[in-house]
């Protein structure tokens, strides 16, 4: 089923994704200062490296025609050495540049994601604790409102629509918890 664009939930949701990921990268260097901008450059200079071999390979064939008529392939060889010792050593380069941001990158992902787990973990240590009774009683209260339907055999709680607002006083378990003086705040 194609997604329509004019009827989408969210009214920007290329501008909402790249806030995300700016989001995400602003986090990913501030965990890693360093290594990020590191590996960055490896990325960039082996893709630079990547698109460099289309002017080498030019620039042999221009030699191969300059020196294919005569067969003086010592001359040749002369002019293609260094041209072809340059590229060998930038292919080589490139080679460590890819093995050093694939490794950067296998160690930061890692890193990052525990770094997020315990700072979204430990935020969620302050939340207040909710014991069972608190929400055993709290589901009573939203299925006697008719908020959720509770199913008893497979232990599910399933949440109906509800078209406006609802008072909680109106629950008669809540006003006989009120009446006995329990604190239900």
């Amino acid at each position: 089923m194609k997604r329509d664009p004019k009827n989408s939930r969210r009214p920007n949701d290329g501008a909402a994704n790249l806030a995300m990921l700016k989001r995400t990268v602003k986090k990913l260097f501030s965990y890693y200062p360093v290594l990020a901008p590191v590996t960055f450059a490896c990325i960039l200079f082996s893709a630079i490296v990547t698109s460099i071999p289309s002017l080498f390979v030019q620039n042999v064939i221009q030699v191969i025609e300059k020196w294919y008529v005569s067969r003086d392939w010592v001359s040749a060889k002369a002019e293609l050495i260094p041209i072809l010792s340059l590229l060998i050593s930038l292919y080589v380069l490139s080679i460590i540049a890819i093995l050093v941001y694939k490794q950067l990158m296998a160690y930061m992902t890692q890193g990052f994601l525990d770094k997020l787990r315990q700072e979204m973990f430990g935020g969620m240590q302050d939340l207040p604790q909710m014991n069972y009774c608190k929400f055993r009683l709290a589901l009573d209260i939203f299925s006697e409102l008719g908020l959720v339907q509770q199913d008893l055999w497979t232990r599910q709680v399933h949440r109906k629509p509800v078209s406006a607002k609802v008072d909680l006083q109106q629950s008669v378990l809540l006003q006989g918890l009120q009446k006995r003086g329990v604190d239900v705040v």
